[in-house]
This record gives C-alpha cells, sequence and structure tokens, in this order.
C-alpha cells in the first residue's frame, strides 16, 4: 500500500530526492508554510511528514522555518505515523525534535545529504 508523504523543503534538488527516495509512495511536495500547508495539516492524515527548518531568509532571519510547521502540528493535533527532521541545522534541528516529541510523535533525525537514502517504511 502507498505511504501518504508531506515533504517539506525550499529547494527544489531535495523534493526530486524524495521522489526518487520514495517512489512507489505518494509524496505532496511542500515549499514553504503556507496557507497550502496549513490545510494539508488541517485535512490529511500522514503516515510521513518529513520537515527541512530553513525555508528562506530576509534580512538575516528566517521567515519561514520548520519551528513554524511544528507549532501548526500542535495546533491542529496532526495525526502522522512519523516524522523525520531532515534540516542540517543542528540547533533548529534540535528545537524541533525535542518539540516534536514532547507533542508524542515518533520523530527521526536524518540530516539532509543528497547520498542519503532513507529506509523508512511506515513500519
Amino acid at each position: 500500500m502507498d505511504k501518504k508523504i508531506l515533504f517539506l523543503d525550499d529547494e527544489p534538488v531535495r523534493h526530486h530526492w524524495a521522489d526518487e527516495n520514495w517512489s512507489g509512495d505518494i509524496v505532496t511536495h511542500v515549499f514553504n508554510v503556507d496557507q497550502f500547508f496549513y490545510e494539508l495539516l488541517r485535512k490529511e492524515r500522514w503516515d510521513l511528514i518529513s520537515l527541512d527548518h530553513d525555508l528562506g531568509i530576509s534580512d538575516g532571519r528566517f521567515i519561514n522555518s520548520g519551528m513554524k510547521a511544528v507549532y501548526f502540528m500542535e495546533k491542529f493535533r496532526v495525526t502522522a505515523h512519523d516524522v523525520i527532521v531532515h534540516t542540517i541545522n543542528p540547533p533548529a534541528g534540535d528545537r524541533m525534535i525535542l518539540a516534536l516529541k514532547k507533542l508524542g510523535y515518533r520523530v527521526h533525525r536524518l540530516p539532509f545529504d543528497s547520498t542519503t537514502k532513507i529506509s523508512w517504511k511506515g513500519e
């Protein structure tokens, strides 16, 4: 059975990687934390949500972040079997993981690398 995966990242190359890594599964691509992302969180049930943190910079500050996604996951009580934090930003990733674990999610830390193959099967 196909797994439903929500993949949040601002880099198109990573979205291509996600399609290759999870071929055969249903991957929904989101590039930033916006209204479309919120609607997906509220209306869908996910087997896996994979989150980046650094989603764009404005004046040296992040205008969009994976942590903002975590806040909305809490607000909407999102259903997900697993969550992957794939950011390469260690302090931000640590904050996201801590918050997600407090919410009761099963969390995996897999910093993105183009050579990474994720063997998550939703088991």
